[in-house]
């Protein structure tokens, strides 16, 4: 954790990070190159174009929110989008509000779900996945870049894809944390 974002206790507890200055990094390769599964509770104070949730620092895999109240999600420098094979979801993220993201990439597949259900279509790349530098970094893309002005709660890293039947499980069994 760096610059001390605030921790709060509680049901749910989470990280407060400011957008300014606190985010996370790690180093040790978390998520594989070409299958993985990702899921976070996140909620954002302000809708901006840098609010990273579970992402690496260079070229691999991403998942934020931007100016439109969109999540979006993908892995860097792949097309068929320029801008690095992104797609958003279908469904609007408000300020205030608890989310459950789960991100399901098996090359060359991704899926977003958003609260168990997948909420944008899938993504069908035309090149292998990458893995970018093997960092997988919260409420920032690279160390103090496209920082996230909101909060994390909880962060489930898989090497594998899970099923949307697993991906609902999950979100059922941590739900009631967050009045849902």
């Amino acid at each position: 954790l760096v610059n001390s974002p605030t921790y709060v206790a509680g049901s749910p507890s989470y990280f407060d990070f400011d957008g300014v200055s606190q985010y996370s990094t790690g180093s040790t390769p978390v998520l594989g190159v070409n299958t993985y599964t990702k899921m976070v509770w996140f909620q954002f104070n302000i809708i901006g174009a840098d609010n990273n949730l579970v992402s690496s620092s260079a070229g691999g895999h991403f998942m934020y929110g931007n100016n439109s109240s969109t999540l979006w999600v993908g892995n860097a420098n792949n097309p068929p989008f320029s801008g690095g094979g992104a797609f958003g979801s279908t469904s609007s993220i408000n300020t205030g509000t608890w989310y459950c993201a789960t991100v399901v990439f098996s090359n060359p597949q991704i899926y977003l779900y958003l609260n168990g259900v997948q909420n944008a279509f899938d993504l069908t790349y035309t090149v292998s996945g990458r893995g970018g530098d093997g960092s997988t970094n919260l409420a920032c893309f690279g160390p103090g870049g496209n920082l996230l002005n909101g909060r994390i709660a909880e962060v489930y890293c898989y090497g594998s894809a899970l099923t949307a039947a697993q991906v609902l499980q999950n979100y059922n069994a941590t739900k009631s944390k967050y009045g849902l």
